[in-house]
């Protein structure tokens, strides 16, 4: 009888120390695993330059705040959301995998000791925890990208089509690149002065009109995407200061918009280039040439 209350104390002890690894095995393994929606950090490394990020807010998808590039602290702290959270899709979708497809002792041999992209990614919550994925070399048909976590030796191919939205970019793409902070559905007027014509361009329910005379939705609205979505080329990362000697205006837009948006927008050329200030963002915008074709109002 003895015996068998021993053995009985034996088999329930035995369970409780496999519960026990059980559950510290599971906890490990749940820990290693990527939760996307707890990073509250970041660091993306992208054809040499540096840029670390930080989750603002719990909106999903997540927003971003620049803090750093490229070594100096940003002033123009707006990030290109979408680039960055389709890149997190991407690693949240490859962490699901748990056995690596590839040896990950070759990573080294796939393009990992000069990564084409690198990510660190920090959270807090529920528990502190890291990951790091390196994008490297394509495969040799060219459809695939390696992609290596070194902290969970896991080594995957990444379809080509997935990276595509990084094609033909570089590191400012990181960055939101346009000069102004609305969107078309945003503009109720806009006032036009200087070298790019004096009119005012304003909604009116479902139509527009420019200076009081009826134009095509689709050519205002076309006209209104065009400018909205102009994208400086360089900047001086700095707080915007007044006009400096040598500026020669070009042209000006004012946008007043819903919620009681209002900004202004100063395009001015500076020893023969074209640049451009906003009321509403603290930096000084380089522009491509060509920009001025952009800005002929639509009739």
């Amino acid at each position: 009888m003895r015996n068998s209350k021993t053995l009985t104390l034996l088999a329930v002890f035995a369970l409780l120390v496999i519960g026990v690894l059980v559950d510290r095995r599971y906890r490990a393994t749940e820990a290693r695993l990527l939760k996307l929606g707890d990073v509250s950090k970041g660091e993306i490394l992208f054809q040499g330059k540096r840029a670390r990020l930080e989750r603002v807010g719990q909106k999903t998808p997540p927003h971003w705040r620049l803090d750093d590039f490229d070594g100096a602290k940003a002033v123009d702290s707006r990030v290109n959301d979408d680039l960055v959270n389709h890149l997190l899709d991407l690693v949240r979708a490859m962490s699901d995998v748990t056995a690596s497809p590839l040896d990950p002792k070759s990573a080294a041999e796939y393009g990992m000791k000069n990564p084409q992209l690198a990510l660190t990614l920090a959270w807090e919550t529920p528990q502190a925890g890291q990951e790091i994925v390196l994008f490297g070399n394509r495969n040799l048909s060219g459809q695939a990208m390696f992609a290596f976590f070194p902290k969970r030796e896991l080594l995957v191919e990444v379809p080509s089509s997935a990276m595509a939205l990084f094609e033909h970019k570089d590191a400012r793409d990181l960055r939101d690149r346009r000069i102004t902070t609305f969107d078309t559905d945003d503009v109720e007027d806009l006032v036009a002065s200087g070298k790019c014509g004096s009119f005012k361009l304003t909604r009116d329910g479902d139509r527009w009109l420019r200076s009081g005379k009826v134009v095509k939705t689709e050519t205002a609205e076309h006209w209104l995407g065009q400018l909205l979505q102009i994208h400086y080329d360089d900047l001086k990362d700095a707080p915007t200061t007044a006009a400096a000697a040598g500026e020669n205006p070009v042209c000006r837009l004012e946008l007043a918009g819903r919620r009681d948006l209002r900004e202004s927008i100063e395009l001015f050329k500076l020893d023969g280039t074209l640049w451009a200030r906003n009321s509403r963002l603290p930096a000084t915008y380089h522009l491509p040439p060509g920009v001025l074709a952009t800005l002929v109002p639509p009739n």
